[in-house]
């Protein structure tokens, strides 16, 4: 009986993961029919290189609303909260992208038939699993965070996370749209998740916000430190910690 149960669950399964696949593949296709053209190819490119506009209009929304007087206390742990969320996202797309199995990105999988780009296919991220999204997590969690602090921010947030951020990785082939949809979701989760934290609101926030308080001139250095990191998706941050794991490999190796 149980036997039968698994056969079941395991065929659905697999009707399940072909069923997201055939989307998967066709939505690249629809995208991928565009390539080659000069504006869509260089438009879609600027929009994902550019860290200043991709990054810069939310962390600069979060500065704005940490130093406006009204309700202070209140949407400074709302940021700390959106923050630690975000951080959380990341960590947990990271994760399952190490621990599952890996999968191809689209625009390197010799398997589809892709229109070449009108440039050289970037391959930094050839080692780099397409699944989940960490791009979506990211800015999904941090647009949570701006909607928490200004309801009239909504649309914008939501446009921007869609349009700026995940729409040109699906067009350049660095994700497939389940990639996306599933990375989006663990960072709404995540931030979610965090801001209605009653312990992170009430013990974690309280002593950050007392250290402001107390030594600024500690706090916002290393604040924009952290708030550099954000931006740049703590990518120089990940270069050291690859750099000093392949240096204890190489050392392990050799005693």
């Amino acid at each position: 009986m149980w036997l039968s149960y698994y056969y079941i669950a395991e065929e659905w399964l697999h009707t399940l993961v072909a069923g997201v696949q055939r989307v998967d593949v066709g939505v690249y296709y629809f995208l991928c029919g565009l390539h080659g053209n000069w504006f869509f190819d260089r438009l879609a490119s600027f929009l994902e290189d550019n860290l200043l506009l991709k990054s810069g209009p939310i962390l600069a929304v979060f500065w704005y609303f940490w130093f406006r007087s009204d309700e202070e206390k209140d949407r400074r742990t709302t940021i700390i909260a959106t923050l630690a969320g975000t951080f959380l996202g990341l960590l947990a797309t990271r994760t399952i992208a190490l621990f599952l199995p890996y999968r191809t990105r689209p625009i390197y999988d010799t398997a589809l038939v892709s229109h070449p780009l009108s440039f050289p296919i970037p391959d930094g991220l050839l080692n780099w699993s397409s699944f989940p999204s960490d791009h979506a997590a990211y800015f999904v969690a941090m647009a949570v965070g701006v909607v928490y602090l200004s309801r009239k921010l909504a649309i914008p947030a939501v446009l921007y996370v869609t349009l700026w951020i995940c729409l040109p990785r699906l067009y350049l082939g660095f994700h497939y749209l389940s990639d996306v949809l599933v990375g989006a979701t663990i960072g709404l989760t995540a931030s979610l998740a965090c801001v209605h934290a009653q312990w992170l609101r009430t013990k974690v926030a309280p002593r950050t916000l007392s250290i402001v308080n107390r030594s600024p001139q500690v706090f916002y250095p290393l604040a924009f430190l952290f708030m550099f990191e954000i931006g740049s998706m703590f990518m120089s941050t990940r270069e050291v910690v690859r750099t000093l794991l392949h240096f204890s490999s190489v050392i392990a190796h050799r005693l």
